[in-house]
């Protein structure tokens, strides 16, 4: 197709009007011009499993992040403010994170990536339901969910010991 467009090209401007053969070159260069650029959008936009893993896997970072922040804000922020931070910030944070996992999970990536996700999902619904309680305990201004924050702390660095030793 590309030939038979670059040859009526050649036809057009070079052997139907009467200029010089060098002239009618730059309109010739057009159509594989084109055609180089095309195939670069469509190499730098074609989706694979590993690079669609790897944008889910940056963008849980970031949620992690965002929702880890509630742990950065000034300490004259009241309770009030923390528990709303912890609910808007932190718990639809967690909840997308687990989303993101789950669309991760449908990938048809190699097993030790189902595995990593598998850590992570613990990890994400462990930090939510920590979250909650933290959330409801400045709401109610109670010690009475400090056992189980506790409890869960400890489950999520036992998780973060299985991830970190999955890096080495």
């Amino acid at each position: 197709m590309g030939g038979l467009f670059t040859g009526y090209a050649y036809y057009v401007f070079v052997l139907r009007s009467n200029q010089p053969a060098s002239r009618a070159l730059l309109p010739m260069l057009v159509p594989p011009v084109l055609a180089f650029l095309l195939a670069i959008v469509v190499y730098t936009h074609k989706s694979t499993p590993l690079a669609d893993f790897d944008r889910l896997m940056k963008r849980f970072n970031q949620l992690n992040d965002q929702a880890m922040g509630v742990f950065r804000l000034p300490k004259t922020t009241s309770a009030a403010g923390v528990a709303k931070a912890m609910n808007d910030q932190g718990v639809i944070a967690w909840q997308e994170a687990i989303y993101l996992l789950d669309e991760a999970d449908k990938l048809n990536v190699p097993e030790g990536y189902h595995q990593h996700t598998k850590l992570l999902r613990q990890y994400s619904t462990l930090r939510l339901k920590s979250f909650q309680l933290l959330q409801r305990s400045l709401t109610d201004t109670t010690h009475i969910y400090d056992k189980q924050i506790e409890d869960y702390d400890r489950q999520i660095a036992m998780v973060l010991g299985q991830l970190n030793a999955k890096k080495k």
